[in-house]
């Protein structure tokens, strides 16, 4: 694995690289260039709610749009994961 300029203190990367999100999403509030085929996920952690209907810890275990159902489905993420997923995405809105 090559070092990024978002690896955490213990120099592991990003659950949003290990889980595949940066293959469709930017995450420029955590330095995090990815794929432009999804939104920058900068601000998910204040958006999804108003967007979505549901937090996003809930909407990471059973997403309402049909794009993110799909790769959840085939790729689901564990308790811990989403934990993980939704810390990353706090820091990246504050």
């Amino acid at each position: 694995a090559k070092p990024t300029e978002t690896a955490n203190a213990s120099g592991e990367e990003s659950i949003l690289q290990a889980k595949g999100c940066i293959g469709c999403h930017s995450v420029e509030g955590l330095n995090l260039q990815g794929g432009a085929t999804g939104p920058d996920l900068s601000q998910a952690y204040n958006n999804v709610e108003s967007k979505h209907g549901k937090p996003v810890a809930e909407f990471l275990k059973a997403p309402t749009s049909a794009v993110m159902s799909s790769v959840i489905g085939g790729n689901p993420l564990t308790d811990e994961e989403i934990a993980q997923v939704v810390e990353e995405l706090k820091k990246a809105s504050e």
